[in-house]
């Protein structure tokens, strides 16, 4: 980390430990359960609260309130990963990157902005050795950039599709995120795909329990028997997409997989301790909402 980028303040062993999650409508979110659950493993004490806002001129004030309250971080989701940056002291290069923040540290006079997206989507892939060379991603926010950056940095990767229900913000998105190795497309919602796709990325909340449940983020015939399809929605774990992928014969990734890996990166720099990334993966597996999902290795 450059000598000019704020430094974290590191909590004291004996300390409690207070962090949060910002967003809106988040009275659902697994996150509390995932760091509580964490920090028992652990043996420290943390509380964990949720920061439920519904309007961007709100931010400011909260996370002023936060600081000085002794907060050590906050995790950030929908909708405000792309609109902290006027209230950070700074960001990581990876979240200027990405150009959004999903976790915030706590510095001396302020907040420090990261992205652990990548890292949260990265690692459910290492872990099957997924091979890949056309990916679909569906989404224009936060978790479709950071999704975005890890496959322009992915050599194999011979072509990106990017769907969106504007055309224009897939378009922004190819313009931004696109490298000369990979061939990049955007597509608007009526648009047809211009080849198969061998990885299928919902990156949207189409699927999520509620109004949007029984959603789908393509057309099932665009899934393809033997390709991968990886729903970032954890809300129901047997998701629309999900399950129409095991029904055309595609492996799955739950959205789980990713909020725990997120979560394990944001425990471990809120703590300075270890995160047991698969005790919890089991634990949640057995009480998710919406059952087992009969994910595929």
């Amino acid at each position: 980390m450059p000598d000019y980028f704020p430094r974290p303040v590191v909590p004291s062993p004996q300390a409690r430990l207070r962090v949060g999650l910002l967003g809106r409508g988040i009275a659902g979110s697994l996150s509390p359960r995932i760091h509580r659950r964490a920090a028992e493993l652990a043996g420290i004490d943390l509380e964990f609260d949720l920061l439920d806002l519904s309007r961007r001129e709100e931010l400011g004030a909260a996370l002023a309130r936060a600081h000085e309250a002794g907060w050590q971080g906050l995790s950030v989701t929908m909708p405000w990963k792309t609109a902290l940056e006027p209230h950070l002291l700074g960001m990581s290069p990876e979240a200027i990157s990405i150009g959004g923040v999903n976790l915030l540290l706590r510095a001396e006079q302020g907040w420090i902005g990261e992205n652990s997206d990548s890292e949260g989507f990265l690692r459910p892939l290492a872990r099957r050795r997924l091979a890949f060379s056309h990916a679909l991603v569906v989404g224009g926010g936060g978790a479709a950039r950071a999704v975005l950056h890890v496959l322009a940095s992915m050599p194999f990767v011979e072509a990106v599709t990017v769907r969106s229900r504007r055309r224009d913000s897939a378009r922004a998105l190819v313009e931004e995120f696109s490298t000369a190795r990979a061939r990049w497309t955007a597509l608007g919602w009526a648009d047809p795909l211009p080849a198969p796709a061998d990885l299928i990325v919902n990156a949207t909340p189409l699927g999520t329990e509620g109004p949007l449940a029984a959603e789908l983020p393509c057309p099932p015939e665009w899934i393809q028997p033997g390709a991968a399809c990886f729903d970032l929605v954890y809300r129901p774990r047997r998701t629309a997409f999900l399950a129409a992928a095991r029904d055309r014969g595609a492996r799955t990734v739950e959205g789980l997989e990713m909020l725990v890996a997120q979560a394990r990166r944001a425990f471990e720099a809120w703590s300075g301790l270890p995160f047991a990334e698969e005790d919890l993966r089991r634990e949640l597996e057995l009480v998710a909402p919406g059952g087992p999902a009969e994910s595929t290795p």
